[in-house]
């Protein structure tokens, strides 16, 4: 009876952090179109292109965790969720430009929810895998192995382009701040209830 509860309460927690990533990932497409336009990008840029494809996801993502039937292939679904999503940063970052503007922020979110919601060894392996992806991703542009792509085309100091500052306080301020309060209040809801049902135990 205790892991059926504890399954089901699992699984109902994960389904809610995909209501969350998906508020998430629409405001992170709404600073994105912005970018796209205030740095004069192509429309056919991946930017705004792989934040469609990680939206998509989530919803594969919740058919297999509501097809699931233990708390072990519930957290191996969900290990599997992030280590996807990690792999779609590495791509928005490589055309965001690599270690040349905030991109290494972008993976805080995953890092935050893999080690709040799995067990530890499975959200050090996620951490793990950011670290590999972000580096290697470095690494490969500065060897010349990739392309590096800029975000930006600056004929002057970054902290002088209009362009650069409107996306850096739109992906400070919305994409980060903003999200990292939201995430942060839905963490602490996620708790506060996992109280009240062990108190109700």
């Amino acid at each position: 009876m205790r892991g059926a509860g504890e399954f089901a309460e699992l699984q109902s927690r994960i389904l809610r952090t995909i209501l969350v990533r998906r508020i998430t990932l629409g405001v992170f497409s709404a600073v994105a179109v912005v970018v796209l336009f205030a740095s004069r990008l192509s429309y056919k840029n991946p930017l705004f292109y792989s934040l469609v494809v990680w939206f998509l996801l989530t919803f594969a993502f919740e058919r297999a965790i509501k097809g699931r039937r233990s708390v072990r292939s519930l957290n191996l679904v969900h290990m599997s969720f992030f280590l996807a999503e990690v792999v779609l940063i590495t791509v928005l970052v490589h055309f965001m430009g690599g270690s040349e503007w905030i991109g290494n922020v972008f993976y805080l979110f995953t890092v935050l929810y893999a080690n709040f919601f799995l067990p530890r060894l499975h959200g050090a392996v996620v951490t793990g895998w950011v670290a590999a992806c972000y580096s290697g991703l470095v690494l490969l542009e500065a060897g010349g192995v990739l392309p590096h792509v800029s975000l930006f085309e600056l004929t002057g100091p970054a902290y002088r382009s209009t362009s650069y500052n409107v996306a850096t306080i739109l992906a400070g301020t919305v994409g980060i701040y903003v999200v990292v309060a939201f995430t942060a209040r839905t963490f602490a809801a996620v708790y506060a209830q996992k109280n009240r049902e062990l108190e109700a135990r």
